[in-house]
This record gives C-alpha cells, structure tokens and sequence, in this order.
C-alpha cells in the first residue's frame, strides 16, 4: 500500500538524499533525508534483473555501489512518519553481479549471484530480515547460463535454465526445503535467442527460440503426506511484546537440544542461546556482552533447522 521516490543524486557531502514516501493513492506522506556517506556513494536504480521487492513488511531496493559491487537498502517505516534503511552487502566476491531477489514463502528471501570469476551461479536463501553472510544452498556451473526464478505457487518456485538442447526446471518446496528438486528436458534446437518464463495457475511456460515450452508443477501424494507434518512448525515466545525487565520464554516445536540465534533487525546477530532437552530457554533479553538490549524488533531463528519458522519479537522500554 505505500511506494517510496529516491531522489539519488549519486554524490557525497555535496547533497542529501530525499527518500519520499507515498501511499497506493499517490497522496504524498513524508520526506526522510539521508546524508550517510555510505547512502549517498551508492546509486538507486531499476537495470536489467534488478527488481526492488516487498516481504514481510520490508523493501529491498538494489544499488550499485562506486566499486561496481551490488548492495540492497532493506527499509522499513518503525513509525508512521519515519523510514529506516541498512546497507546489506552481496554476500560474494567483487566478481559477481546480483542477479535478483525473490521472496520465498512468507518469511524467506532466495538471492542468485552470477559469479564471472567461477563462471557460476549460487543461490542463497535468507529469513527476513536479511543476514550478512547467508549460507549457499545451491551452486552449478553451466557457462553463461542466466537462471530465470518463477512462483508457481506460496509454496513452489522454481529456477529456469536454457541450456544448449536442455531445458532445466530446478523446484523448490517450502516444506522439504532446502532440498532442490532437478528436471531435464530435451529441445529440438539449439539456444539462439533469449528465454523468458512466466506462471499460468500451476503451469509454468517457458518461451525460448520462438517457442512455448508448457510444464504442469505439483507435488505427489506420498512427498506431501512425508512432509506436511513440518506444516506449522514456529518457535513460540512470551511474552511478546516484552518489556525489558522481563524474562522472554522460547520454546520449539520440538523437546531436543538445540541452539537459538537471535538478530536484531539489521540481521546482526545479539545473542545465541542453548536450549534444554526440554526445547525451551529463557532470555534476560541482553547480547552476547551482557549489555541490555534497545527497544526494536527482533528475530528468533533455530539455527540449522529450514523446517521451523522464526519468531519476530518486538521488546519495548
């Protein structure tokens, strides 16, 4: 419902940045001026693959930074006139080129880096908010091959690539992620000209050489009924909000040992935490130098787990 104007003027310490917010009518809301070095040495732009998406309440704008390096502005509005942004860097080398972001599910980010120097491509996947240094998830190497990222669904996306007399569709599902689920199929001619994809309900059409390429993507019975069971699965937290002269309770879908990270909401982490075999730890809501925690959102992930959902956390003053 809001959209934002940046009027990126690509300069430093000469003018500050206009950041401009407006709601779905166009009705102008408020103005937020950056004159952050590392704001304003970065240009805001829309080139080719570089989409500025929306997920959890988050904007995640692309900008090239001096260096030719890819960067993203992840913004938020704490208030209704105010406008946060942090500077989250591509998590590769100065060789790759982003690629895109793509929201998967409803609290995850999937990022493909294009890397020249590995001649490569690799995939990341991020809870919100997103993190530093994600780990890869998935990484092939295919010559100049660019992947084309398409949701079929809330729960299916799938990674298209036009190979040379192959077309390769690599699925991913939200519940047995972060398995990658390939299929090859054969063409009749070899890649003379660009490929596109797009979705039709459950249907993925992949159009390249001048032709329609018309897959169905869906998910047997017996790897649902496998799966399904993760269905639902989210640490719980209480009470939330939290007051600072609270304890916060967690608790995991499952009664094991196992470690807690928490991130604040630039996706720095604060704090880790081990819980019982009972699955559940109590916080005194300090980091890891025992200092106190400012006032903001916060996240709550199980380290290592991509079948329990993290928990957003909001402790108050």
């Amino acid at each position: 419902s809001l959209f934002v104007y940046i009027k990126d003027v690509c300069s430093v310490n000469v003018y500050p940045e206009d950041w401009i917010v407006f709601d779905s009518e166009g009705n102008y809301l408020f103005t937020s001026v950056s004159t952050g070095p590392e704001v304003l040495l970065h240009y805001v732009a829309k080139p080719g693959g570089l989409e500025v998406i929306k997920n959890q309440g988050m904007w995640y704008i692309p900008a090239i930074a001096p260096d030719n390096s890819t960067r993203y502005y992840e913004s938020y509005l704490m208030e209704s006139d105010s406008l946060h942004f942090y500077v989250v860097v591509s998590p590769g080398s100065y060789y790759e080129s982003a690629l895109s972001l793509f929201p998967f599910s409803d609290d995850r980010i999937l990022r493909l880096y294009y890397d020249d120097f590995f001649d490569s491509v690799f995939m990341y996947c991020n809870y919100v908010p997103l993190e530093q240094f994600p780990e890869v998830i998935f990484t092939y190497s295919w010559g100049y091959c660019y992947p084309i990222l398409t949701a079929i669904s809330d729960d299916i996306t799938t990674m298209t690539v036009r190979l040379t007399d192959q077309i390769a569709i690599l699925a991913l599902w939200t519940y047995d992620f972060p398995s990658v689920h390939e299929f090859y199929f054969p063409t009749f001619s070899n890649l003379q000209m660009g490929t596109y994809a797009l979705t039709d309900h459950n249907f993925l059409r992949i159009i390249t050489n001048q032709k329609v390429y018309s897959f169905q993507v869906g998910i047997s019975t017996s790897i649902a009924d496998e799966n399904m069971g993760h269905m639902g699965q989210v640490i719980l937290a209480y009470p939330n909000p939290v007051r600072s002269s609270q304890q916060l309770m967690i608790k995991a879908p499952s009664k094991e040992p196992s470690i807690i990270d928490i991130y604040n909401i630039k996706g720095q982490k604060v704090r880790s935490l081990q819980m019982d075999k009972s699955g559940q730890v109590e916080w005194d809501l300090r980091d890891h130098e025992n200092i106190s925690l400012p006032s903001g959102v916060y996240i709550i992930k199980s380290r290592n787990s991509f079948t329990t959902k993290p928990c957003k956390m909001v402790l108050i003053k």
